[in-house]
Formats: structure tokens, C-alpha cells, sequence
């Protein structure tokens, strides 16, 4: 089954020695879905697919 929510991406200025112009995006995943997923604190690897759709794909790591 096909879930879908709407979300805003987070956007911030990293400090230090970081480039002016440069930014860093972030997206939360529900708790739900991460759940789904099998991710856990200390096995959290994904895998991030960006399609010639547009589209963000996330799958987590096999073992």
C-alpha cells in the first residue's frame, strides 16, 4: 500500500570553514515508515535513488 504525506525540506547554513553559498537539506521521515523499513539506530544504512522522474527512492541497505 502507497502512502503519501506532505513534507517541507529543511534548509540550513552550515558554520565553520564551509562555503558562503553553501547549504545543506534535510527531509524527517515519519517514525511509521522508518519502522517499516527495519532501520535502527545502529544499522541505518540506506541507499538514496534519484529517478529521471524526479522522484527520491530510499531503501535501506540489505545486511
Amino acid at each position: 500500500m502507497e502512502q503519501r504525506r506532505k513534507a517541507k525540506i529543511m534548509i540550513a547554513r552550515p558554520g565553520g570553514t564551509a562555503a558562503a553559498s553553501s547549504k545543506t537539506y534535510r527531509i524527517s521521515l515519519p517514525n511509521a515508515w522508518v519502522k517499516a523499513m527495519g532501520i535502527k539506530e545502529d544499522d541505518r544504512e540506506v541507499s538514496l535513488v534519484f529517478t529521471v522522474e524526479k522522484k527520491i527512492v530510499i531503501e535501506k541497505l540489505k545486511e
